[in-house]
């Protein structure tokens, strides 16, 4: 029986990608919240795009990691990453950043973080139409959370 329920527990926190199944339903529910926040404003939806959720998540992960600090280091070749990729000629971004080491309501607190934040709220209410979330909890329970935010007109993948 003891080892039913420890495989059971492993079963659970079997990773995606590289993600455990708390940080796809974190990264999901922040997505929604998002929108909800947004269409309650009157704004678009964001759509979410696999490359930069995977984009944002190498981020979150190198906070995690601590091979860059908390802030938004990298940002302008995240941004050269999306272009390349994208192939695009007119594009707008902008990066939200998240940390806590409270365990509850963690996509919750981020969005009232970022309503709070006039910075971070300018970049949730822009004039974007895509995004990608990164969620990862490092080693010590430390959530880091990095959203970025694109419009673009083309989608043409290389």
């Amino acid at each position: 029986m003891k080892a039913t329920i420890l495989l059971l527990i492993a079963f659970t926190l079997t990773h995606v990608h590289g993600q455990t199944t708390q940080e796809i339903a974190i990264t999901k529910d922040l997505h929604f919240r998002v929108n909800t926040y947004r269409q309650s404003l009157g704004l678009n939806r964001l759509n979410a795009l696999k490359a930069l959720n995977l984009i944002a998540r190498q981020h979150s992960q190198d906070m995690a990691d601590g091979k860059v600090s908390f802030s938004h280091t990298g940002f302008n070749k995240r941004v050269q990453r999306i272009v390349k990729g994208y192939r695009l000629t007119s594009y707008k971004a902008a990066e939200n950043l998240f940390m806590t080491g409270y365990q509850t309501s963690i996509s919750a607190d981020a969005l009232k973080g970022w309503i709070n934040s006039p910075g971070h709220k300018v970049n949730l209410e822009g004039n974007f139409n895509y995004t990608g979330i990164g969620v990862v909890q490092a080693d010590d329970g430390t959530w880091y959370i990095t959203q970025i935010y694109v419009r673009m007109k083309s989608r043409k993948r290389n």
